[in-house]
């Protein structure tokens, strides 16, 4: 997954890249690796949303090329090489995220995740941590 910078604050516009076969849109694009094909959609994603288009003052178009030159072993390689890639952005909301990170914070925003219904608080005189409001069961 990729996450991109949105107009809101430091709200996350976040995308999400299925490994599924992507329509070819160059006359050597059927040639490429499923690796190279998740590379390749990465970066379209990124030079699609990314507000800022010097991209860090580098050669984006270079940097696909670069990429895509590569021979990847296995999609494990393919991933690192999408978050070098968005790494070189410099920017804290431009990231690849595995899918296991891209499921937890997705459950962590929509409310997916459960606990024991305790909140935390000092005591009246700041020594202590007590449970306060402990949700019946």
């Amino acid at each position: 997954m990729i996450t991109l910078p949105t107009a809101i604050g430091s709200t996350i516009l976040t995308l999400s890249l299925l490994l599924q076969p992507i329509p070819a849109s160059a006359s050597d694009y059927g040639s490429f690796t499923a690796e190279q094909k998740f590379v390749a959609e990465s970066w379209r994603i990124v030079d699609q949303f990314y507000i800022d288009r010097t991209f860090n003052h580098q050669n984006w178009f270079q940097v696909r090329q670069d990429a895509l030159k590569k021979k990847y072993k296995n999609m494990d390689e393919a991933r690192a090489e999408v978050e070098k890639i968005t790494g070189s952005l410099g920017d804290r909301y431009t990231r690849y995220l595995p899918p296991a990170k891209y499921d937890s914070i997705v459950n962590a925003a929509t409310g997916s995740v459960f606990g024991v219904g305790v909140e935390l608080a000092q005591d009246k005189e700041g020594m202590k941590v007590i449970a306060s409001d402990v949700e019946p069961s």
